[in-house]
């Protein structure tokens, strides 16, 4: 009995060790400045898996990303106007033989076709680090539309996608540490009991 304890308990410690956050060094991002957030223009389609796919990558990332990014969201599968002004978007800024679709990013001057978080990260470092950035390429377009546009916060694009927000989510680490103190005390309850019989 006492060696159950006692290997519950190391599996207790192990999973609260391998519960730490993720830093920015590991997304390999500088270190955080006074620079402005960079603005991600998201363009995605509610139920499209590549973009639950980046939408997924970021969420588990976002305690670092909130201090670099300010997702700004289009959801285009259901909402007609602001399919319209991707389609406005992709004429400005999207050669006619580049192959297109959502997920699909407007950053800086730039924009990235699908859910590659290499390339995602590497232009929010890009900006990150450039003192010239600005969105204004993007902020023309939204201003040019006729379209009646509905733009998304992070919280309401993660609440579209049925995904949870950083707020709401409790680690899974920490529900695991739980359920195994939980079980130790049980297990360790019934073993003083048993003993004093």
């Amino acid at each position: 009995m006492k060696k159950i304890i006692n290997l519950l308990l190391i599996m207790a410690i192990f999973l609260i060790g391998c519960g730490s956050k993720v830093s920015a060094s590991k997304l390999d991002l500088p270190e955080v400045t006074d620079h402005e957030k960079i603005v991600v223009n998201l363009f995605y389609g509610d139920g499209c898996h590549f973009c639950h796919n980046l939408l997924t990558y970021i969420s588990e990332n976002y305690d670092v990303l909130k201090d670099y990014i300010d997702i700004h969201g289009y959801e285009t599968w259901s909402n007609k106007p602001n399919s319209t002004f991707l389609g406005e978007v992709k004429t400005a800024l999207v050669p006619d033989t580049e192959q297109f679709g959502v997920p699909f990013m407007v950053i800086g001057d730039e924009y990235l076709i699908g859910a590659n978080t290499t390339e995602f990260l590497n232009l929010i470092k890009k900006y990150y680090t450039d003192e010239t950035y600005s969105n204004k390429t993007f902020e023309s377009l939204l201003a040019s539309t006729k379209a009646e546009i509905k733009e998304e916060t992070y919280d309401e694009v993660m609440a579209t996608s049925g995904l949870k927000t950083p707020e709401s989510n409790v680690p899974d680490w920490l529900v695991i540490t739980i359920i195994l103190v939980v079980l130790v005390g049980g297990i360790g309850g019934l073993f003083f009991i048993s003993r004093k019989k």
